[in-house]
């Protein structure tokens, strides 16, 4: 959910989830989310004696503070090194 309590992402977990790995009790299922809001709160509902065992692992928050190069700078970073290349076969000769 976000800060303002709009949900960002729902699922509902069932056998025939396509993520879903393994059989019987040795299943495991893998899941993410991006979001360009704010995640503020992660809820899991689960029935009552439903006998099974949730795991969170490799939960990451991080906000995205890199910009994309644009791609006239990187045909000139590529220009460079080709330059650059040309250079020491030259020196070799």
């Amino acid at each position: 959910m976000s800060s303002n309590g709009d949900v960002i992402a729902e699922e509902i977990f069932t056998i025939n989830n396509p993520n879903l790995i393994g059989t019987d009790f040795d299943n495991r299922v893998f899941y993410g989310i991006t979001s360009s809001e704010t995640i503020a709160i992660i809820r899991t509902i689960e029935p009552a004696n439903d006998r099974d065992v949730i795991v969170y692992d490799d939960v990451q928050f991080a906000t995205n503070t890199e910009s994309v190069p644009e791609s006239s700078n990187m045909l000139g970073i590529g220009f460079m090194g080709l330059l650059g290349i040309f250079f020491i076969f030259k020196k070799r000769k």
